[in-house]
């Protein structure tokens, strides 16, 4: 995970780029929301249009020959197989990969079909199949993606309404109007993916400025309150409890002071990067407000948390911050554990109360919370 301001830049680059490489340009948790959302698309859209490619087999069996009814049934149960497979198989593929397969599967079959039916069809029906191209790109308008993703995805839609003409049963004039409007349609279709695109970058970047820090891009104390009393909740239910360390940067003041401000907000960006670099697996950082950091320790002892904060106050001695490399960092914690009946107020106070005491006893150093009883 990169810093607050690498993170901004990113999502600003997001918004301004509506091509290909803007999936590149998201951040890791955008792309992740994007790739669940075309995959909770792609299984709904894969059911859906399998219910509807079985439903039409009844209009089949009473307009059609009754000899040709046999194949199209066959490549109807084919094609709504293969989709609900895929939309089986939609948590566990690529997103992209999935979008191609299906959007290729309806392609291919229904060709199947025009072909069968334009070869004893007439009146309405063959047009129902004439229609589909029509409907196929229309599908793109449903994803979030990218300019060129939306694109590709088209092609199989523009390839049906271009089949006669490039198999020379007709002349390419003949197709010429539907495929300009087929064109139409996927302009619009892929117009809607990417402001859909767009627009989650926009909620996204809203949402993790709500819930970060922009200087050291970790979470904030909104961001952190909820997760914490979730945290409490789960250990009052007899899950294994939290511990809570409180960090505080040693003189930062002076810093400021002395080295200047700017130099202060690098020596936060230092101390952040280096605990979001330490911190543990399931464990979570916050900057609680100025020079203080409030870590998350789901699942641990308070003599664990202790070796925690003894880890990160050594790790502290030797930060580099940039433009100031003989500045010395230094920090005090403060560690405290779950009791029951305990709010996030209540942990975090006794905390604070034990940091108070590491400060007052000579700073750069690690002060548990005391346990009445």
């Amino acid at each position: 995970m990169q810093d607050g301001r690498a993170q901004q830049a990113r999502f600003s680059e997001g918004r301004q780029v509506l091509g290909g490489p803007v999936l590149g340009r998201l951040p890791d948790y955008a792309r992740q929301r994007q790739s669940q959302l075309l995959r909770q698309r792609l299984r709904s859209l894969c059911a859906v249009v399998a219910v509807a490619v079985l439903a039409w087999a009844p209009v089949e069996w009473v307009r059609l020959e009754r000899e040709l009814w046999p194949t199209l049934l066959g490549l109807r149960l084919l094609l709504a197989a293969g989709l609900l497979g895929l939309a089986w198989l939609a948590p566990r593929l690529r997103p992209g990969l999935g979008l191609g397969l299906a959007f290729g599967l309806q392609a291919l079959l229904l060709a199947l079909m025009r072909a069968e039916v334009g070869a004893t069809g007439s009146g309405w029906l063959p047009l129902s199949y004439a229609l589909f191209p029509f409907v196929l790109a229309a599908q793109v308008a449903i994803f979030p993606l990218s300019l060129v993703a939306g694109v590709l995805l088209g092609l199989p839609a523009l390839a049906l309404v271009a089949l006669p003409a490039l198999t020379g049963k007709v002349a390419l004039a003949a197709v010429a109007l539907d495929l300009w409007l087929c064109l139409l349609i996927l302009a619009v279709a892929v117009w809607a993916s990417v402001a859909q695109l767009s627009l989650l970058a926009e909620l996204l970047s809203a949402r993790w400025q709500a819930g970060h820090d922009p200087l050291t891009g970790l979470a904030n104390r909104a961001f952190m309150v909820p997760r914490l009393r979730a945290e409490l909740a789960r250990a009052e239910r007899g899950a294994a409890p939290p511990a809570v360390v409180l960090l505080d940067l040693d003189r930062f003041k002076q810093i400021n002071d002395q080295w200047g401000h700017e130099t202060g907000d690098r020596v936060l960006e230092a101390v952040g990067r280096m605990l979001r670099a330490q911190r543990r697996g399931g464990d979570e950082v916050a900057r609680w407000g100025g020079e203080e950091f409030l870590l998350l320790l789901p699942g641990t002892t308070v003599d664990e948390a202790i070796l925690v904060a003894e880890r990160l106050r050594r790790v502290c001695h030797g930060l580099h911050v940039e433009g100031a490399p003989d500045l010395p960092v230094r920090a005090s914690f403060g560690v405290a554990g779950w009791r029951p009946g305990d709010t996030p107020e209540s942990l975090i106070r006794r905390a604070d109360q034990a940091l108070y005491v590491a400060k007052r006893s000579g700073r750069d150093r690690v002060q548990a919370a005391v346990d009445p009883a």
